[in-house]
């Protein structure tokens, strides 16, 4: 079986078939030059395709960052709430012994209580950093970017609450 390949179905007349550069005639108008918009869109794609291709390098670095970046910030929570926890588990016992005996300062009791709200701020945040981190390296691993898109919101909010915690 060899020979030309054989098409199926009546060939379209020459008047409409679609060449580029070719004069097709319409009603009212004269014979009009055109560019077929497939010749415009493969071109663009083919420039979009390029531009991934030349841009992959960064593109996985910024991924692989990301990835990370996750994990260094799941890491530093970790850290935090068991430090923020021995402070707070420790003031729990101390601050009401503390409260009822008056040999403390007014000022010293108050940066006592101050400490002990910080560590209940900082476990708070950290344990739901750690859910945002995770949620995250997930959408960064399976390239969901709808996934990612919802986290970005949601990591605004924990970046000022982190910061809110800060001393001033």
């Amino acid at each position: 079986m060899s020979g030309p390949a054989k098409s199926f179905g009546p060939k379209p007349p020459a008047s409409t078939t679609k060449r580029p550069g070719t004069v097709l005639p319409s009603a009212g108008n004269a014979k009009k030059a055109y560019v077929p918009l497939s010749d415009k869109l493969v071109g663009a794609l083919t420039n979009i395709s390029d531009t991934i291709a030349d841009n992959k390098d960064t593109i996985d670095t910024v991924q692989e960052l990301g990835i990370n970046l996750t994990r260094t910030i799941s890491s530093l929570s970790i850290t935090a709430v068991k430090y923020a926890k021995i402070v707070d588990n420790f003031l729990d016992t101390v601050e009401p012994i503390l409260t009822k005996l008056p040999i403390l300062p007014k000022n010293v009791m108050d940066l006592i209580k101050k400490i002990h709200n910080t560590a209940n701020q900082i476990i708070t945040t950290c344990d739901s950093s750690k859910v945002l981190a995770a949620d995250v390296e997930s959408g960064l691993m399976s390239g969901d970017l709808a996934k990612l898109k919802t986290k970005a919101p949601e990591l605004q909010v924990l970046t000022k609450k982190i910061l809110d915690i800060l001393p001033d």
